[in-house]
């Protein structure tokens, strides 16, 4: 019911801060349109985009400007594998996100390229948000393509790059 969404709704908003999370999507299937004027009215919700079927909401409760991602047909993305002069490889553990359900699992810095940018600089930018540390970009290893993406972005293709990076320091900050 619309009281029951009202509920859950500030509950859940009052969690994800205490929680430490930056932006908030909600997917709300046609069956409920009748939650968008709540959802954008009392709480603050943009649209990101529809597709036949549902509407994507969100909402950015971090800090400093939001970084959701703009809508497209298809998103690019960009996992950096960074070396160190030991030959260390660096990996991390996601805070947020699908991957952070996963408790054990450890992976290279990834993310999505942003509206402008290079491959290189996003993959710089990743490591410098997740880590902290700086790393200089040595060349693309690989190119795939995926289809029917995530729900979270709309089921878009993907376009990802990995990429080769040497860390210039090896000072790992814990990031946000």
């Amino acid at each position: 019911t619309l009281s029951e969404f009202k509920d859950t709704m500030e509950a859940s908003l009052d969690q994800w801060r205490k929680e430490g999370r930056n932006g908030v999507w909600m997917h709300i299937p046609i069956e409920h349109v009748e939650y968008v004027p709540v959802a954008t009215k009392q709480y603050g919700f943009d649209f990101h985009h529809a597709e036949p079927g549902y509407v994507m909401l969100v909402k950015w409760i971090g800090n400093g400007p939001s970084t959701i991602p703009a809508n497209a047909s298809h998103t690019v993305g960009v996992g950096a594998f960074v070396l160190n002069d030991k030959g260390e490889m660096l990996a991390v553990r996601e805070k947020s996100g699908p991957a952070a359900q996963l408790k054990t699992l450890w992976k290279v810095p990834t993310g999505l390229i942003d509206l402008g940018e290079e491959v290189h600089e996003a993959a710089a930018r990743e490591v410098r948000e997740e880590t902290g540390i700086d790393a200089e970009f040595e060349g693309i290893s690989s190119i795939r393509m995926a289809h029917g993406g995530p729900k979270v972005l709309g089921g878009k293709s993907n376009v990802y790059f990995t990429v080769r990076m040497k860390a210039k320091n090896t000072d790992i900050v814990a990031c946000a």
